[in-house]
């Protein structure tokens, strides 16, 4: 599924950060992304980021983001494409 050919952008319209550990910038760090399912017109996703020496949790986030036309409307219902 691409979301661009269907019509659609996805900006992001919101953030949200906790950070719990200070990471240097030589270090390495892994990104874990989750899909969070909702039944409204967004995509939700939540990450933790680790140290990668370690594993230790440096921070955890999640953004939401809207569909939105590439005419710049925002889309108030699930896409056709999206609910399949």
């Amino acid at each position: 599924m691409d979301i661009y050919d269907q019509g659609f952008v996805t900006p992001i319209v919101d953030v949200h950060v906790r950070y719990l550990s200070p990471a240097l910038c030589e270090e390495t760090l892994v990104v874990e992304t989750n899909y969070v399912s909702s039944k409204a017109a967004k995509l939700i996703f939540k990450y933790a980021i680790y140290r990668k020496s370690d594993m230790s949790v440096v921070a955890e986030a999640e953004t939401t983001q809207l569909f939105m036309t590439k005419e710049g409307v925002f889309e108030v219902s699930v896409p056709d494409f999206y609910r399949e």
